[in-house]
């Protein structure tokens, strides 16, 4: 994050931490389950006294999308999008409980002993509904710009 994108408030001076760094500052506070980042990107948490920042893991879960051309506006296609499987998405055992990175990726693993949380888009989540193991970045925190730097929350899915 570059110095011009003001804190969340409330965070001002507080550290940002790596998932790495966040598991050896706070070893002695359990964590309830692990975070897998499986966007294309690093996903900013912006908490009360710090922010977490949680690298991707490597993989990428993607929905598939099939765009079938119904007609044009001005000369600019327009088309209706058929959603279909969900790929990327590892089952547990093949993530790393140590550092939270696929095991092709790590090289330091350790059997599975906690839940694990996939972080995907919000589109991945939607499309798997009974899926409570996934999680999408909510309520987002935007720079002056109206950029996104970060989030505040996850949001998931509930059984009905």
């Amino acid at each position: 994050m570059s110095d011009h994108v003001p804190p969340y408030p409330g965070t001002e001076g507080a550290p940002a931490l790596s998932t790495s760094e966040y598991h050896h500052v706070y070893e002695d506070q359990p964590r309830p389950s692990s975070l897998v980042n499986l966007t294309p990107h690093e996903v900013v948490i912006f908490l009360p006294e710090y922010k977490l920042i949680i690298p991707p893991s490597g993989k990428v879960a993607r929905v598939e999308v099939k765009l079938r051309r119904i007609g044009a506006i001005d000369g600019i296609p327009t088309v209706v999008g058929v959603y279909g499987s969900v790929t990327g998405l590892p089952s547990p055992e093949d993530v790393c409980q140590m550092c939270g990175r696929v095991l092709s990726v790590c090289g330091c693993y350790q059997p599975p002993q906690k839940p694990v949380n996939y972080i995907v888009s919000a589109m991945v989540r939607a499309a798997l509904p009974t899926r409570l193991d996934l999680v999408s970045p909510a309520d987002f925190v935007r720079d002056s710009a109206g950029k996104i730097v970060g989030c505040k929350s996850l949001e998931i899915n509930q059984v009905a």
